[in-house]
């Protein structure tokens, strides 16, 4: 990532207002990455919460540990295979173009997810 401070543009009034103006951006993404990650924090805690409290719901207390482990098992067992994939794509259609893609899948699996009657009585 190109980095600008002002000694950079020292020369010039122009070249000023487009250092301070770099500055202020890096203000900007430095408090968007913030409240992105508090949000995917927020986010990861309620659904862990959700998750349990559906396990400990559903599944009879003797199956409590296998049901857990099975889960974190395949959890974590994706995560090698994701970072594959995300690899592939990285490499045919450049890193933005990759990243925008796996967007449009999430958006697209969310949108989904939140249509989907069929488990409504």
């Amino acid at each position: 990532m190109l980095q600008w401070s002002a000694d950079d543009f020292a020369d010039d009034e122009a070249g000023e207002a487009i250092a301070r103006a770099s500055e202020s951006l890096n203000l900007a993404g430095l408090a968007l990455f913030v409240l992105d990650a508090a949000t995917l924090s927020c986010g990861a805690v309620a659904g862990n919460v959700i998750w349990s409290g559906f396990v400990q719901s559903y599944y009879p207390r003797e199956m409590l540990g296998r049901v857990s482990t099975s889960v974190q098992f395949f959890n974590y067992g994706v995560i090698p295979a994701g970072a594959v994939v995300a690899g592939l794509l990285a490499s045919h259609l450049g890193v933005r173009r990759a990243l925008w893609s796996l967007v449009a899948v999430l958006l697209v699996s969310a949108g989904n997810s939140l249509h989907d009657t069929s488990s409504v009585a």
